[in-house]
């Protein structure tokens, strides 16, 4: 999908997605496969990261968006591809031993940079997460 082609904020979602995490993703609107979060990130069996993100979230929509994100960003080479993006909705249950809180850290703290930075050049014309998410497009041309 090129710019001329965004319509909608979804449509920008997942064009920041690729920007971002630095590579080819599939984002989707929909429950996820676990059974306690907002949002869940998986590699396929193909090697594509598929991020899910619970409908209906207001406002924490593009903090777990932003979140997931990162984990693609940070932790894309550390994670085993899987088929639990084919999982029904909130039927699995990730064991405690196997979540890794200094991931979770590391993907907040990203999320958060993210944030403040998207605030900062956020189009004040527009809805604030709107505003945000256009101004994120530029985010890895000015670190360079």
């Amino acid at each position: 999908m090129n710019m001329s082609e965004i319509r909608t904020v979804f449509d920008l979602m997942r064009v920041l997605g690729n920007r971002l995490a630095g590579r080819s993703c599939v984002i989707r609107m929909q429950e996820p496969a676990t059974t306690n979060s907002y949002g869940t990130m998986q590699v396929r069996p193909d090697g594509v990261p598929e991020i899910h993100i619970s409908p209906g979230l207001g406002p924490q929509t593009i903090k777990t968006f932003l979140h997931e994100l990162a984990h693609v960003r940070l932790h894309y080479k550390q994670i085993k591809p899987s088929h639990i993006h084919t999982a029904a909705p909130r039927t699995v249950t990730v064991r405690k031993e196997a979540k890794r809180p200094i991931w979770e850290s590391q993907a907040d703290a990203l999320r958060d940079e993210w944030l403040a930075y998207g605030k900062r050049h956020a189009d004040p014309t527009l809805p604030d997460e709107e505003g945000i998410l256009w101004a994120l497009l530029d985010y890895y041309k000015e670190q360079n």
